[in-house]
């Protein structure tokens, strides 16, 4: 168990040794100017909704029986938990139940965490996750912070369109454009949303999770009408007890053939993700008044020299605007 979650660990800030040898780097520190205090809860990680499945010997990962990894998280100082990913809505893998939940919100005491917590929207059932999600507030609120529906559903895959059936209430009615699906994703978050605020009136929602970095060249473009989903879902959404906008940073997409050389500067230019997750999705989502929180739920920054375990594992960043 514990092999697996070291690599989560470890892509928040793995660099190949080849890198270490060849990179100088000049460290000044200003003591005039410290700049804008990182809050106490600025980590986290996010882990697959699978993760909540015992595994064959019947044990938890997430459990308060696990303290390996409790103390793991409170040394390295992980304050958010969120379980999603992609196997929150494929088929092939069960829906979490109160037997999970109940190991997992023993963990998050345990560990003095805050979970962020998803729930199946390909082809779920409202009315179930409206009864997790009282089940949650009421048992757990102390460490909840809040509910997600759906994962990366911006992704062309994650659409039904001709040859392609996936879900009939969210369509791409232009097979040719991923982002005309947007209309029938939002309609069917919302239809989620109403049952979960009507079994929890004062619920927490989030969202959307989406996955492109629309409008960065070179990204897989799901934009619809000049506008990423997450924009959309930042004035579709208020109003309808939306917290905060997240979103997923993959910057460097698979990065094909980019060496470790040039992943490494592209990393740390000032435009690498600023333009999509700052310039664009950050101030919609303020100007809407979704509170102060910008989270970066999935953070997988470049494919290098890691290995598909690890490539799969993402870290979960709390921005807060101060």
């Amino acid at each position: 168990m514990m092999a697996r979650i070291y690599s989560v660990v470890l892509i928040c800030c793995l660099i190949t040794p080849a890198a270490w040898a060849q990179s100088h780097i000049t460290l000044r520190i200003d003591s005039q100017d410290p700049g804008v205090p990182i809050a106490h809860d600025f980590a986290g990680l996010s882990f697959e909704s699978s993760n909540l499945i015992a595994d064959n010997d019947g044990r938890y990962q997430f459990s308060a029986e696990n303290k390996q990894l409790i103390a793991l998280f409170r040394v390295i100082g992980i304050r958010n938990l969120r379980l999603g990913g992609s196997t929150a809505d494929r088929p092939e893998n069960p829906v979490p139940g109160r037997t999970e939940v109940d190991h997992l919100f023993a963990f998050a005491k345990a560990a003095d965490v805050k979970v962020i917590y998803t729930f199946r929207l390909l082809n779920g059932n409202p009315a179930q996750a409206a009864d997790l999600a009282r089940y949650i507030r009421q048992h757990y609120s102390a460490n909840l912070s809040c509910f997600q529906i759906g994962n990366e559903p911006d992704w062309e895959s994650y659409h039904t369109f001709p040859g392609h059936p996936r879900d009939p209430k969210i369509v791409q009615p232009d097979p040719a454009t991923p982002g005309t699906a947007y209309p029938s994703y939002f309609a069917s978050w919302k239809q989620y949303a109403t049952a979960i605020i009507k079994a929890v009136p004062d619920a927490c929602l989030t969202g959307p999770d989406t996955a492109s970095n629309f409008p960065v060249p070179g990204t897989k473009d799901t934009d619809y009408n000049g506008e990423s989903w997450s924009e959309h879902f930042a004035h579709d959404a208020k109003g309808v007890y939306v917290k905060f906008v997240t979103h997923h940073d993959y910057p460097g997409q698979s990065a094909t053939g980019v060496s470790v050389e040039a992943g490494t500067d592209s990393m740390l230019s000032r435009d690498w993700p600023r333009t999509a997750l700052f310039r664009r999705v950050r101030p919609t989502a303020i100007s809407n008044k979704l509170g102060t929180w910008y989270l970066i739920t999935g953070l997988n920054p470049y494919k290098i020299g890691l290995s598909d375990a690890v490539q799969r594992k993402s870290c979960l960043l709390v921005l807060k605007q101060e």
